[in-house]
């Protein structure tokens, strides 16, 4: 027996159960709507995905967020994040269109991932722009 499990306290468990919870709020927060539709999906969640993950790294902190995890769900399902520029105006009008594209809630309305790989080739984002946007 794992003495590890064995020496579990009410607080220990207490504990372990919130830092799972926050996991699983992060992690729910990348979630496509789609998927909480139960709609059929494709490559349009990975581009969704990205789109958080960029308007987290411009802005520094979720674009959906909630006490838990169904105003999560529901925040994904039912809002549109503002646009990462209102947050940090150092945001370039490009890269605010192109991560507002990607965060479009209808799949059938967000970029092809080659389509967005095109918008950041032409938007010129490496990652010394990045990460002058991000330390700004």
């Amino acid at each position: 027996m794992n003495p590890a499990w064995v020496a579990l306290k009410p607080h220990r468990i207490q504990k372990r159960w919130a830092a799972a919870r926050s996991l699983l709020d992060v992690n729910w927060a990348r979630k496509q709507p789609e998927l909480f539709m139960g709609e059929p999906f494709d490559g349009a969640v990975d581009v969704f995905a990205l789109g958080v993950t960029f308007w987290f790294l411009l802005v520094g902190r979720r674009p959906f967020a909630g006490a838990g995890l169904p105003q999560i769900m529901r925040a994904i399902v039912e809002t549109s994040p503002p646009a990462p520029s209102s947050q940090r105006e150092r945001v370039p009008p490009l890269v605010d269109e192109l991560v507002m594209s990607m965060l479009a809630r209808r799949a059938a309305d967000r970029p092809s991932a080659e389509a967005v790989d095109d918008a950041l080739a032409t938007i010129a984002v490496d990652v010394a722009t990045v990460a002058r946007l991000v330390a700004s």
